[in-house]
């Protein structure tokens, strides 16, 4: 279309004069909105209910993300164009995805979020098994022990952000995934489910997961890939135990109290994680340790003892305690002993012998 022809410019004019009185959701024609300059404010692509080949052709040469929420349905051709994208793809609005329009779509190099999908068949998951990139689920509230062995063969990341309860047969299928696997909405995992998860090989998030038995903690310990778990206060002491000592970086931000033997853990969990793998050369861990300054954060403690502070002064780095709201002569005399740093925060209330004893 020439917007040099006075017929064309009067078109694009009207119609841009329309599409900004539109507040429903509408199917637009994205060649032509494209061409919009500037395209009407209250009016996005994530408003199309559909899309043409030539439409997403189109938008497969841009290099943003494209957010196609909207898309009911989506046509083997046009998959096979958006399959050309190189930016991820937010396909939301498809509560259906036939196994061939997922064998195209596991083509695209990027992220594809099918957050609208409320059930994924084995043959499906199978198509996207050859996919490289990173693919969400949050739709899902279940998943099949067949599906989640077919798709654990996707090399990039898996996201089942709406899976409150993981059977054995899903957790054995998804064990076989060797790249992140996050399954934020698990808040209970059964001894057995965590047994089949602990022979996976990547990345494994339970953010959600609240209530940890000692049982499951011990077996999710010996998961050897990189776990990322919230400990906090209320988790029993053996449970704790168990995560700290896990190889991986473990979360502290709810952490707000500790006992001896959790200080302990902790100040001696980083000498340990560095010397796992060496070849029992000590001046290799020591090197290792001169490499790196790891700090250890527990900001949500707001109290903290003498015989824990005695502990955690053994961690090999610096410490950041800037949650500490109040801090007696014996914890601060602990503290001032320290070669390393010592982080505490503007709100910390200390008398004067303790003030003298950080500050001598």
């Amino acid at each position: 279309m020439n917007s040099s022809n006075p017929k064309n410019a009067n078109r694009i004019t009207s119609t841009k004069h329309a599409l900004s009185k539109v507040r429903a959701p509408l199917f637009v024609d994205l060649i032509f909105f494209l061409k919009l300059r500037p395209p009407p404010r209250n009016v996005s692509i994530s408003q199309a209910k559909g899309i043409s080949v030539r439409a997403a052709f189109k938008l497969a040469e841009c290099h943003r993300p494209l957010p196609l929420n909207g898309i009911e349905s989506l046509s083997d051709k046009a998959a096979r164009a958006l399959s050309l994208h190189r930016a991820p793809i937010s396909l939301s609005g498809l509560k259906e995805l036939p196994a061939s329009t997922a064998r195209i779509l596991s083509h695209h190099d990027g992220k594809i979020l099918f957050n609208g999908l409320r059930e994924l068949s084995a043959e499906t998951a199978h198509a996207l098994s050859n996919h490289q990139g990173t693919l969400a689920f949050r739709g899902l509230t279940q998943l099949s022990g067949d599906a989640a062995q077919a798709i654990s063969g996707n090399h990039g990341a898996l996201f089942f952000n709406g899976i409150r309860r993981l059977s054995v047969d899903a957790a054995k299928g998804l064990a076989r995934h060797c790249g992140n696997l996050c399954l934020a909405s698990v808040t209970n995992l059964t001894a057995a489910a965590a047994r089949a998860l602990r022979r996976h090989k990547g990345t494994l998030q339970f953010p959600g997961l609240k209530q940890i038995p000692v049982r499951v903690a011990t077996i999710l310990a010996e998961h050897r890939g990189h776990l990322e778990i919230e400990i906090h206060s209320e988790l029993p002491e053996r449970t704790s135990l168990a995560l700290i000592r896990h190889r991986p970086a473990i979360r502290f931000d709810h952490l707000t109290k500790i006992t001896p033997a959790i200080a302990r853990s902790l100040a001696q969990r980083r000498l340990n994680h560095l010397c796992e793998g060496l070849a029992g050369d000590f001046e290799e861990a020591i090197q290792a340790l001169d490499n790196d300054e790891p700090c250890l954060k527990l900001d949500s403690l707001t109290h903290l003892s003498a015989s824990c502070a005695r502990e955690l002064a053994k961690h090999p780095g610096p410490l950041s305690l800037t949650g500490l709201i109040r801090l007696d002569v014996d914890t601060a005399l602990v503290l001032s002993q320290r070669n390393d740093p010592v982080y505490l925060g503007k709100s910390l209330e200390c008398g004067i012998f303790s003030a003298r004893s950080l500050y001598p």
